[in-house]
């Protein structure tokens, strides 16, 4: 299996502008993406029994699962500077960022708003867009 992979709400708006700003930022070309609805991501999500009913993106990294601010800060590590910057929340405490999380998690439809259908990527990142 392909990795490491995010695993993304690809309805999502802020989730799809997350994905699009990874793929901008990496330092190299490494990453899979697949909608948490795919195949590949069930298949995951299965076997290393993380909850599907989580509102979190989850990065595998080929041997576990991180979810939550646990996996933006694991895909923070891939990112260029600035961006990489934002690993410092790193240093806040757990509850606090895992509670921001949800808090954003929570409203993210509300506010960014949802896709009716996952949208396409672009061409030149489809071969890391692992839909089947």
């Amino acid at each position: 299996m392909k990795s490491p992979i995010l695993l993304y709400d690809g309805y999502c708006v802020l989730c799809n502008f997350f994905v699009k700003l990874v793929l901008r930022f990496e330092k190299k070309p490494e990453i899979y993406f697949a909608p948490l609805d795919s195949k590949i991501a069930q298949e995951i999500i299965s076997q290393f029994r993380v909850d599907p009913n989580m509102d979190s993106i989850i990065y595998f990294d080929g041997k576990e699962c991180f979810t939550y601010h646990f996996a933006a800060f694991e895909i923070l590590k891939h990112l260029c500077f600035p961006i990489n910057l934002f690993v410092a929340f790193k240093w806040l405490p757990n509850s606090f960022n895992k509670a921001m999380y949800k808090f954003i998690a929570k409203k993210r439809y509300r506010v960014f708003g949802k896709y009716e259908s996952c949208p396409l990527p672009n061409v030149k990142y489809r071969e890391r867009m692992l839909n089947a």
